[in-house]
């Protein structure tokens, strides 16, 4: 009888070896597995909308457009049959930017369907008019 234990307890023995060897296998393909396909599937677009807010916040302020323009400005004066005449040029410059520090959350929108990353930014503000000082000339001809 104690050979028949014997051989039982054995039996079990390689039952439970074998079943932890199996186990084993199975987990290291399952893992295997998974990480070839998370490789092939690419980054969670969650994450990527974050980092793209977060690089657009630091960038600040994004200037779209910015022109160089002269204000011309003449002047007619006649007193006691005199006349005289002024001109006034003044040259400066004015900028549309937008103050991408004022994106949030909320303004990006994931398509997963499409892969399409969609930012609703902020309104253009206007900065300027900045006037170049030392540009400024005037131009006169006559007295009065």
């Amino acid at each position: 009888m104690e050979d028949g234990r014997v051989k039982y307890w054995g039996c079990l023995k390689f039952g439970a070896l074998l079943l932890a060897l199996v186990l084993a296998i199975g987990g290291g393909a399952w893992f295997l597995g998974d990480t070839v396909k998370s490789q092939f599937r690419g980054p969670d677009p969650i994450t990527v909308a974050q980092a793209s807010l977060q690089g657009l916040r630091e960038q600040n302020r994004l200037s779209t457009f910015a022109a160089r323009y002269v204000a011309v400005v003449t002047s007619k004066q006649s007193r006691l049959g005199l006349s005289a005449e002024k001109t006034l040029i003044m040259p400066g410059m004015v900028r549309y930017e937008v103050d991408l520090a004022k994106l949030q959350q909320k303004s990006l929108s994931w398509d997963a369907a499409n892969k399409r990353l969609t930012i609703l930014l902020p309104p253009l503000e206007v900065i300027g008019p900045d006037v170049d000082l030392d540009g400024i000339r005037e131009y006169s001809e006559g007295a009065c």
